[in-house]
């Protein structure tokens, strides 16, 4: 009795399985950044900022240039800073504000001893926060310079991570959607290889059939 070979349901070439090892390696992919070790400084700064301050806030482009005094903090996934102001009308801030943290370009503590700073409203202890929007910012004047610097570095911190995060996740994306075309043609290359062999085995019995599959299979 002839041994059954093994299909390539269960072996492909050389005795490995296409389909197993793609799926292995995809997984391990994407859970990669999952299983990286927490950055204590990065937990750090995320708790800063979870648990909120008093800033006073002003956008560019409001009303009057005048900021308004308001609750800063980020949301409870941690992934948008959203500021919303002490005063009330009618039981609501009278303004609030979001901004996602991937979409954060930069965090600018600019200098405050010069005339033109003072002009410009730049007079106390500020940071910018610059992003995507073309001609906006949003300025956060704290309570001191020892308050702004440690939310400017923690602000800096979140960012920078939920830009590398937000790239991994685009690159996760893009290997799966090569992994699924790389598994569809793997599976059509053994379907082939499986009827090419099923033929030759069901005809090489006939010696004068023999030439007539081997035509067959590679026409298949």
């Amino acid at each position: 009795d002839k041994e059954t070979p093994a299909t390539n349901d269960d072996a492909g070439e050389g005795g490995a399985n296409p389909k197993k090892v793609l799926e292995s390696l995809k997984n391990r992919a994407l859970t990669a950044v999952g299983r990286a070790p927490k950055d204590p400084k990065l937990e750090a700064a995320k708790a800063l900022l979870s648990e909120g301050a008093a800033f006073k806030v002003t956008v560019t482009g409001a009303p009057g240039g005048q900021g308004e005094m308001c609750r800063v903090s980020t949301t409870a996934d941690g992934t948008i800073i959203t500021w919303q102001s002490l005063e009330l009308v009618n039981n609501m801030p009278k303004t609030s504000g979001a901004l996602a943290l991937s979409e954060i370009t930069g965090v600018v503590k600019p200098s405050t001893g010069t005339v033109s700073a003072w002009i410009s409203g730049l007079s106390g202890p500020v940071m910018i926060l610059q992003h995507n929007t073309p001609n906006e910012t949003v300025k956060l004047e704290a309570q001191n310079d020892a308050m702004r610097d440690e939310w400017a570095d923690a602000i800096k911190l979140v960012t920078d991570a939920a830009r590398t995060s937000h790239a991994d996740a685009k690159e996760q994306r893009h290997f799966s959607r090569h992994a699924a075309k790389e598994l569809e043609l793997m599976t059509k290359r053994q379907a082939a290889e499986r009827r090419k062999k099923e033929i030759m085995q069901s005809m090489g019995k006939g010696g004068g059939m023999k030439h007539a599959a081997r035509a067959m299979a590679e026409r298949a």
